[in-house]
């Protein structure tokens, strides 16, 4: 009896060719280099030993009746190919390893066909190179973000993934007190909203006719909410023709409980965050910068010219904590006409152009905690008609 002992990858080698030379004895091709899975084919005229390492597995294919395996010892086994023709072979299939499953690759050129919408309390994505056709999954997401708006139900989370989009959106669609609407920026990455100084359309509200060609803005926004238990978060919106971003009434319904956190509002023509007839509002941890900003202006110090950059009007049960606001033509914030119960607080207000904070015709206004500084105009003013106001603690 020939005994061969593996004790290498080269000795491995080596007896593979030798056994490929001897009559009798036949490795499949596939497997003519071996690593950690030796299969060999042996015929019933020869006889052979091979010692296996450990962690090693040698496979066995009988050509006759079937194998008979006795053990010698607990590290000896001998097996015999019994002669006679091959019997049918057992059912049981060799285990194949599991491929992985594809990722689609995004291609708007070919869509796939239009799915139902998700189900409440799941998530809807949104990409630029996404497609509207597609299902809005996070592998096949939308690519308009009022597509994904039209379809959202209550408890659902719009997410934007990283890039611009170039779009007016409208967010007429309602949650409920446990199950807002959510529109937010996928985790780590920096959706935009960009106007490109053309949206949103309409006839314009005021020129600048000292520049050529004019810069005109409208009064319409780019991002206009006028649901109820929505959240606006994370999300970049710039070059708006008109205001950033407003909260008003559709149909003559006020919206309530709406929150605009940790977004960024800049250079746009018009106020950047307006809230209007509106109830239980909360701006929270944004940046607002270079609003009003097609400056100089042609009619300075008109109210078309010259707006409040984050304003609340005839609004009630308002907050604005924690936002930065600085380097805007116009007041830095304000609660005007007819708002009530409006919290001003914990603010960093700087370099705006006319006042940093202003109360016009409102009730019940707290002013707390804000930083206010590098103006030329008062920090603080109240209008010709007065208002209720208490002013503690700022800077």
């Amino acid at each position: 009896m020939n005994k061969r002992k593996v004790t290498s990858r080269e000795d491995q080698k080596t007896i593979v060719n030798q056994l490929m030379q001897k009559p009798g004895i036949v490795l499949a091709g596939a497997f003519a280099v071996i690593s950690i899975l030796l299969i060999v084919s042996v015929s019933l005229a020869q006889a052979s030993t091979i010692s296996v390492k450990s962690n090693e597995t040698l496979e066995l294919l009988c050509e006759g009746r079937g194998f008979q395996i006795s053990r010698e010892s607990r590290t000896h086994i001998s097996v015999t190919c019994q002669e006679g023709r091959d019997q049918q072979p057992d059912a049981t299939p060799t285990s194949q390893p599991v491929p992985p499953t594809p990722v689609p690759t995004i291609d708007p050129g070919q869509p796939a066909p239009t799915v139902a919408p998700p189900q409440a309390g799941q998530a809807i994505y949104v990409a630029p190179n996404g497609n509207d056709n597609w299902p809005g999954t996070i592998d096949q997401p939308l690519q308009t973000i009022q597509k994904a708006i039209d379809l959202a139900q209550a408890g659902d989370m719009v997410y934007l993934r990283g890039g611009q989009y170039v779009e007016k959106i409208r967010i007429q669609k309602s949650g409920t007190v446990d199950q807002p609407i959510t529109v937010a920026a996928f985790p780590g990455e920096n959706p935009v909203i960009d106007g490109q100084y053309n949206i949103p359309t309409g006839d314009p509200a005021a020129c600048n006719d000292t520049v050529s060609p004019p810069k005109c803005y409208v009064y319409a926004p780019l991002v206009l909410i006028q649901g109820n238990y929505v959240v606006f978060s994370g999300i970049e919106v710039i070059h708006s023709r008109g205001r950033g971003i407003t909260v008003a009434p559709y149909n003559g319904v006020r919206p309530h409980h709406v929150t605009i956190e940790k977004c960024s509002v800049h250079d746009v023509r018009s106020a950047a965050i307006q809230i209007m007839d509106s109830d239980y509002i909360t701006v929270q941890g944004c940046e607002v910068f270079h609003a009003s900003d097609f400056a100089t202006h042609s009619r300075s110090g008109s109210e078309l010219n010259w707006p409040v950059i984050v304003n609340s009007i005839r609004a009630n049960y308002v907050t604005f904590i924690d936002n930065v606001i600085h380097e805007n033509y116009g007041e830095g914030i304000a609660a005007g006409r007819d708002s009530t119960n409006v919290r001003i607080e914990n603010n960093v207000i700087y370099n705006n152009y006319a006042l940093q904070v202003y109360i016009h015709r409102s009730q019940d206004v707290t002013v707390a905690q804000n930083l206010v500084y590098h103006t030329n105009d008062p920090a603080f003013y109240r209008g010709g008609n007065p208002s209720q106001c208490i002013v503690v603690n700022n800077e």
